[in-house]
């Protein structure tokens, strides 16, 4: 195969003017080597750059002049002048090695970013370094990896699928080039950039995988867990960041639930979740708690990133243990209220997506009232919620059933009907229609959950025969059957907890036998469950799991 200074049609002096390249960089003309490889190789070393092309460099048209395409182009720069432009490669780029040369031959073209705009117009693919990569795609549907490093990824316009790898990656664009846009990996710490949005009118929604915004949408290929918050960013537009949402129980903070027990004496311990399922022995909770007090709830109440736990004594007191990063609890002097006994705390949650779990009360009357987490971890009484519910209704769960990043509250009926009150940003909530379900009394919903870690939280139903069966939460807060689930359970075994007890990001099911052994079921992505042999615990009788939005009704 020929090199390219071999060949004798080339014309180096198109190439070379008085030996420079003329594609300087930043305003300045660098003197620059051609570096001789095959006729698909060109290297140019620009004093701390390399420009590498990949493409046919020994196809000529009858004049002599280069025709053949670039297919591909690596840079490198370790000059920080140029640091948003380093260290990236792509294929798939649309010039002819005709126009790549007639462009850096123009001693205007000084600035790197005019000369990727160039190259990149078509369907490129583009990756990025260990480093913190700038890249862009500029037109043409692109596909940008970013690899490691926290890098900036700009598809431009076009409909790009956009990886960010991992880092804290922030994929930046306008409102117009956003859209239609696919983003591959969103996850807590990275952000949206729209640069031309102003956040007194921007609004958006997210629904299952779609993002609708103002000016277009754009499509996650998974579902974020957590919720998304807007605000301005630092010189101009607005930024989407994605605030994690809480793993139920996850008292030390590493993604995995935990099983709080409570002995008939007081005594509290605590078995931390493993990444394979299993529970460990957490030797940093060993306390003993007066019998007069109890788990009123757990949630992550100053969000920290870490569960937190409410307790109620006889006498009305609320107080709070705040998760420490050891699964340990710390007492928080903010919360020490006295609530008249005829309140009852009835369901926890993020009911207005601020990244804070809130209380949900009801008053033997029927009034229902709300407090608000703070960042203090003490609350705050809501307004919003002052409502008055028929004694005919009871809260049966609470959970993000509809995946918009607020918690909603389903109700149930003596006579067996379902409904739901759906989360709304003041705390508030608004009956959903779409939930008007008449359920059998002889079913019950024991518990809820993502259980096939769709973003959306789905109910875990059983008969009064132990028969177990699933409803999936659907995008508009509904419901789905799931024919995945339609296990027998022996009416000895009882469901006490529900938590992503691996860290998968679906929920699992802790299972107690009569005799005190426990056992386990892992999510799985059909929403069905597994048996976990790492779950194969005795418990003796006189210890018990402290979850108290678990209602199984054959205890």
């Amino acid at each position: 195969m020929a090199t390219l200074i071999a060949t004798a049609q080339f014309n180096m002096d198109a190439f070379f003017r008085d030996d420079m390249i003329h594609a300087g960089w930043h305003g300045i003309v660098y003197g620059g080597t051609l570096v001789i490889d095959t006729s698909t190789t060109l290297q140019m070393r620009l004093v701390t750059d390399t420009l590498t092309l990949t493409g046919d460099f020994s196809t000529y048209d009858s004049s002599g002049n280069p025709v053949g395409p670039i297919t591909g182009i690596t840079y490198h720069s370790t000059d920080q002048d140029h640091a948003s432009f380093a260290d990236f490669s792509f294929s798939g780029v649309s010039i002819s090695v005709a126009d790549f040369l007639s462009y850096i031959q123009d001693p205007s073209n000084e600035n790197p970013a005019g000369l990727f705009a160039r190259l990149l117009q078509g369907d490129d693919q583009i990756t990025g370094s260990a480093s913190n990569d700038a890249l862009h795609g500029f037109g043409g549907n692109d596909s940008i990896n970013g690899g490691a490093g926290d890098d900036g990824i700009s598809g431009g316009a076009g409909a790009d699928i956009l990886t960010g790898g991992s880092g804290k990656d922030t994929f930046g664009d306008s409102l117009s080039d956003h859209n239609g846009d696919t983003i591959t990996d969103f996850s807590a710490g990275d952000r949206i950039h729209f640069y031309d949005a102003n956040l007194s009118t921007f609004t958006f929604n997210l629904s299952g995988s779609t993002l609708a915004y103002t000016g277009g949408s754009l499509t996650f290929s998974t579902p974020p867990h957590g919720h998304l918050v807007a605000s301005a960013a630092p010189v101009a537009g607005v930024l989407l960041t994605l605030s994690p949402k809480a793993v139920h129980n996850d008292f030390d903070g590493d993604g995995r639930s935990d099983t709080l027990l409570r002995n008939d004496n007081g005594l509290m311990a605590e078995w931390s979740g493993q990444s394979n399922g299993g529970l460990a022995g957490n030797a940093a909770v060993n306390y003993a708690l007066g019998t007069a007090w109890h788990i009123a709830a757990s949630g992550d109440f100053n969000g920290d990133g870490r569960a937190d736990v409410l307790l109620r004594n006889d006498n009305g007191a609320m107080a709070e243990w705040n998760g420490q990063p050891n699964g340990g609890f710390a007492g928080n002097a903010a919360v020490n209220y006295p609530l008249d006994t005829s309140w009852h705390i009835t369901g926890s949650g993020d009911f207005n997506g601020d990244g804070i779990d809130d209380i949900l009360l009801r008053n033997d009357n029927g009034l229902m009232a709300e407090w608000n987490g703070q960042s203090s971890g003490g609350f705050a009484g809501n307004a919003n919620v002052n409502y008055a519910l028929d004694s005919a209704w009871q809260v049966t769960g609470t959970g993000d059933f509809n995946g918009d990043g607020m918690s909603d509250v389903l109700l149930r009926n003596g006579n067996g009907i379902m409904a739901e009150w759906d989360g709304q940003s003041n705390g508030g909530f608004a009956g959903n229609a779409s939930v008007n379900y008449a359920l059998g009394t002889d079913w019950h919903v024991d518990a809820t959950g993502d259980f096939n870690g769709d973003g959306m939280d789905d109910l875990l139903l059983r008969n009064d025969n132990g028969i177990m069966a699933e409803w999936n939460g659907q995008a508009n807060g509904s419901f789905a059957g799931n024919a995945a689930v339609n296990y027998p359970l022996s009416t000895n075994w009882h469901i006490v907890e529900v938590g992503d007890f691996d860290g998968d990001g679906r929920a699992d099911v802790l299972l107690r036998n009569s005799d005190g052994a426990m056992a386990e079921w892992t999510g799985q992505s059909n929403g069905g469950f597994a048996g976990n042999a790492a779950v194969n615990y005795p418990l003796g009788t006189d210890w018990h799991v402290q979850d108290p939005f678990v209602h199984d009704t054959l205890v």
